[in-house]
């Protein structure tokens, strides 16, 4: 007994190992040049096995997975794409590899060199759906909301030719395997057939019903596959059915029903018997099974319950594996014939961060599949279990007071929480309460109530000790360590309303009740101490000083500068064009920087305005600028203003002479931005997957990454040696720098 005792546990720890090595090895396969590592693996879109069965290709949000089929590790990631693959194809003789992304290109590869071999580009929009005709050497494609449909030379890269398909929003293309149809699924139910050699459309195919959630939502055709023979069509549809064309007369054969949701994937298996389909969700109901049917006579063989909403299938070339993408980004590989999951390979998933429900410069909370919460500590990367008594405690408040009872939903939405500057306490509001939750501890400090309307918003003071609460036109004042209330401002907030603290916590400025007017509080008293006076218009946003020593204010097109300590108006600067201020006080407060800004990008302004604090006269405009601004930042030392603009440059000033420093190329006006640690680096990535770093000092150009996809955080190591990026993909990314610094 002892030594099968320690056979178990030796292999079980054999088995850890290995599975450490396989991930270790997994963030290692496909990484950009100079990146060290990558957390994640992309979402999968899309899968396809190989002809002769070796590969399985999985198309995902940072390039297309080939897993050798028989242990189903990762054997290689093909990379070049700047965004997400949405459709992955092999070629019916298996010497290509198509794919389809919304960065609007198709790429060809070859599977034994994992090299991209061609390009195809000319779509407008994101390449949605792909499919090789018989012969290897076309392919079609089309892209989101197309009305036509684009053939290629596989050999050439060229295009061959397009087809009007007369579609309104295409959902799902297949080809059949004689290549000489296309067909066509769209928005509004229906299948359009197009001949390939006429080029142009054939038939339309009708019977689809309306979704039976809403009687005006058609029934949209999700997906299609045409049998191996070529001789039937299936599509399923949003209505919760498929449907089994005759291609030659092209009628209607059969109606399969027993899916409860919409019908998002159908394969056909090689031999052409059977049928798999899969289901997600309608607006009454969900779907987490997989069906098997009977191709010829429609018959339902089996049942799999997978316990989660599937988006694509694949069978595998000998008929008896059948491989699923479900809605959770998890690979399973499924026994064709008797429904089971094959073993251990539930475990081969494309991983994808939890999401994030809130996130600052301290903490981040993430929340988990079964509805549990994860503390991660931003600079250690430590995670814990959190929130863990949340239902308890909320079970226990029902059970006292049934009528103050309100209902905390165990999925908190993200506008519900608010954290301390310091990170320690967690404020999480649900209606007409707020709870204060100790981060460290993770254990319930006390519950905030006595509010008589809903809260709309929460905000702590700086040192964290004071928590404002705004509940329709009243805002109560909170100690944070008794969770008693320190005042209560009744009448006071009016539509965009403002609550803000003084960088000492000492005062809190709100909208006053005298219209046009903005109130200061003493938050050691409660009481009021100025009244800030504005006569032409109401302040909609305020700001303090980082000395504390001033306060600007925004109107409806111009800036307010008001003294902090006397209360008396400095200054007021009237706004070009009638466009509102965007206003910044420098870090050592002397100086107050602003721009126009507008709703809409065209009608901005192109200078920057530099005004003195301490006299409230202007300094100095500045017009270099070609097109309108869109941020104003300080560099760390505080010395150097930073403007960004919409004609894709980047400039950098000296604040106090007002000298054009150096110009920044090639930046993207919404970019995510990063200054390293010592100041001397600067990066900027964008929508163009690709990550800049200039040299601070020169202005000089020091490097680019290239990411897999669109870049949307920067972020520089404590150390300056590593910089680490998230994409849209879901992925964070790791670089090494110190190459780059010698």
């Amino acid at each position: 007994m002892k030594n099968y005792c320690f056979f178990v546990i030796t292999s079980f720890l054999m088995f850890l190992l290995i599975l450490s090595s396989f991930s270790q090895n997994e963030a290692q396969i496909g990484l950009p040049e100079n990146a060290i590592s990558r957390i994640g693996d992309g979402n999968p879109n899309d899968l396809d096995y190989s002809p002769d069965g070796s590969l399985l290709a999985v198309a995902s949000t940072i390039g297309i997975w080939l897993y050798d089929t028989v242990s189903y590790q990762p054997i290689a990631l093909l990379t070049g794409h700047s965004d997400g693959v949405n459709s992955v194809k092999f070629s019916p003789n298996g010497k290509l590899i198509a794919s389809g992304s919304s960065d609007k290109t198709i790429r060809l590869w070859d599977p034994h060199t994992k090299k991209n071999i061609a390009i195809l580009t000319g779509h407008q929009t994101n390449v949605l759906d792909i499919s090789f005709l018989g012969d290897s050497k076309t392919l079609a494609s089309i892209g989101n909301n197309d009305i036509d449909i684009r053939l290629w030379n596989t050999e050439t890269g060229k295009l061959i030719s397009t087809i009007e398909s007369k579609s309104k929003h295409p959902y799902s293309l297949d080809v059949s395997p004689d290549g000489e149809t296309i067909a066509v699924g769209n928005s509004d139910g229906t299948i359009t057939l197009l001949s390939t050699k006429a080029k142009k459309s054939t038939d339309t195919l009708f019977g689809h019903g309306l979704a039976p959630s809403d009687i005006t939502e058609p029934g949209s055709i999700l997906s299609l596959a045409f049998s191996p023979n070529g001789k039937t069509l299936a599509s399923g549809s949003r209505d919760t059915t498929i449907r089994l064309w005759n291609t030659k007369t092209t009628h209607h054969k059969v109606t399969l029903t027993g899916h409860s949701g919409r019908v998002t994937t159908i394969a056909f298996s090689l031999d052409g018997k059977t049928i798999a389909s899969g289901a997600t969700y309608t607006h009454w109901s969900s779907d987490s099974t997989i069906r098997v049917w009977d191709a010829i006579t429609g018959e339902h063989l089996r049942t799999i319950e997978t316990h989660a909403l599937i988006h694509r299938l694949a069978f595998s070339p000998d008929n008896e594996t059948l491989a699923s993408i479900n809605r959770s980004s998890t690979i399973r590989i499924w026994n064709t014939k008797t429904g089971e999951l094959k073993g251990g390979l539930a475990k081969q998933r494309v991983q994808r961060k939890p999401k994030i429900v809130f996130t600052n410069s301290k903490i981040e909370i993430y929340e988990n599949d079964n509805g549990t919460y994860t503390l991660v500590d931003v600079e250690t990367g430590h995670q814990k279990p959190f929130l863990k008594d949340l239902r308890s405690i909320r079970e226990k408040e029902k059970t006292k007071d049934k009528k103050q009872y309100v209902v905390y939903s165990s999925h908190l939405p993200i506008k519900y929480y608010e954290c301390s500057p310091d990170g320690k306490i967690l404020a999480i509001h649900n209606n007409t309460s707020v709870r204060l939750w100790d981060v460290e501890t993770d254990t319930h400090k006390g519950t905030l109530s006595g509010h008589s309307k809903t809260i709309s918003s929460m905000k702590f003071s700086p040192n964290g000790q004071l928590l404002a609460t705004i509940a329709d036109k009243t805002i109560h004042l909170w100690d944070t360590e008794t969770a008693k209330q320190i005042a209560c401002y009744t009448g006071v907030v009016r539509q965009g309303g403002f609550v803000k603290f003084s960088p000492d916590s000492k005062l809190l400025a709100t909208p006053a009740k005298v219209p046009k007017m903005v109130q200061l509080w003493s938050t050691d008293t409660g009481y009021p101490k100025f009244l800030l006076m504005e006569q032409s218009g109401g302040v909609y946003l305020v700001k303090f000083s980082p000395d504390g020593n001033y306060i600007a204010g925004i109107s409806n097109r111009y800036a307010i500068l008001w003294d902090a300590k006397t209360g008396r108006r400095k200054a007021a600067f009237i706004g070009p064009e009638k466009l509102s201020f965007s206003l910044l006080f420098s870090p050592d407060g002397g100086a107050l920087v602003g721009y126009a800004s507008a709703s809409y990008e065209n009608k901005g302004d192109n200078r920057i305005w530099i005004w003195d604090t301490q006299t409230g006269q202007q300094k100095f405009i500045l017009k270099k600028h070609s097109g309108n601004i869109t941020r104003t930042l300080f560099a760390p030392n505080g010395k150097t203003l930073i403007s960004g603009s919409t004609d894709n440059t980047m400039r950098f000033w000296n604040v106090a002479t007002g000298e054009l420093l150096t110009t920044l190329e090639e930046y993207d006006p919404d970019a995510p931005i990063a200054f390293s640690p010592d100041g001397q680096t600067f990066a900027c990535g964008g929508e163009d997957a690709k990550i800049l770093l200039w040299d601070l000092n020169t202005g000089k150009h020091k490097t680019s990454f290239f990411p897999y996809n669109p870049v949307r955080t920067i972020k520089f190591s404590k150390d300056g040696k590593t910089l680490t990026t998230s994409g849209s993909d879901g992925t964070q990314l790791l670089w090494n720098l110190k190459e780059i610094d010698k």
